[in-house]
């Protein structure tokens, strides 16, 4: 079953995630959505868990074991993103644990400061760049519709400012992920869901490209045909068990 959700396009940019009908899912494309709740773009709703993330603090190897294992097994495992397994197999993935995330203001520094080492010439052999906020930080007690504000704010901010936003593109995961609108057990909310809270940077330039030549068309229709075939039991089952997983 096709859900009620659709992105709007404005320009070389894609701003916010719509309320749509299912019939009209062909005519648009997929890019980077946002949340909407009410009558405020980017107000997400407080989401219903469906993946629980274990509290407490975890090695840094295996946070990232277990996001490689989701990369590997959902986002490529499914073909939810038919560029992330090129990505991986040429080394331009790189996934790094933060440290001392404390408060949203802490959460935003650092974020900050690493979209600052992504654009240095020294990591420009890296396309995809997963930060990630480990258990046993202050969002183990903050609901999602919270971390989604956000989320919304720092990307508006970085779209606001004419340098960084013709760089980067930042895209938010979270584990209780919920696009407004849907119910908590539709399966496209896996579409943003991830073991933990991540922040992924994109290069901007290049998927501005993958556009320009239509390799992105398709992908929101085609993600939410995979996720409802597949279905909100097993995907659920696919995100447990990389908290099982050694």
């Amino acid at each position: 079953m096709m859900s009620n959700l659709a992105f709007t396009y404005t320009g070389t940019r894609w701003r916010d995630a719509v309320p749509w009908p299912a019939q009209n899912l062909s005519q648009v494309s997929y890019g980077k959505p946002k949340c909407v709740s009410g009558d405020r773009t980017c107000r997400a709703r407080r989401a219903v868990a469906s993946c629980c993330v274990s509290s407490g603090e975890l090695p840094d190897l295996k946070v990232q074991q277990r996001v490689m294992k989701w990369v590997r097994d959902i986002v490529i495992g499914l073909g939810l993103c038919p560029f992330a397994e090129r990505e991986l197999r040429e080394g331009k993935m790189l996934v790094r644990v933060l440290e001392s995330v404390t408060s949203f203001d802490k959460l935003s520094e650092i974020i900050e400061r690493e979209m600052g080492k992504f654009v240095a010439p020294d990591m420009q052999h890296v396309s995809t760049y997963l930060l990630v906020v480990p258990p046993g930080s202050f969002l183990d007690a903050q609901p999602f519709e919270v971390f989604a504000e956000f989320a919304a704010e720092f990307e508006e901010r970085i779209e606001r400012d004419p340098v960084m936003s013709e760089l980067v593109m930042p895209v938010f995961f979270h584990p209780n992920h919920q696009w407004y609108g849907l119910d908590p057990t539709d399966p496209v909310n896996f579409d943003r869901r991830a073991p933990y809270p991540i922040c992924n940077f994109l290069r901007t330039p290049q998927v501005d490209r993958l556009a320009a030549l239509g390799l992105t068309q398709t992908i929101l229709e085609d993600n939410q045909t995979i996720l409802g075939n597949t279905g909100f039991e097993q995907l659920r089952a696919l995100h447990q068990s990389i908290y099982l997983s050694e």
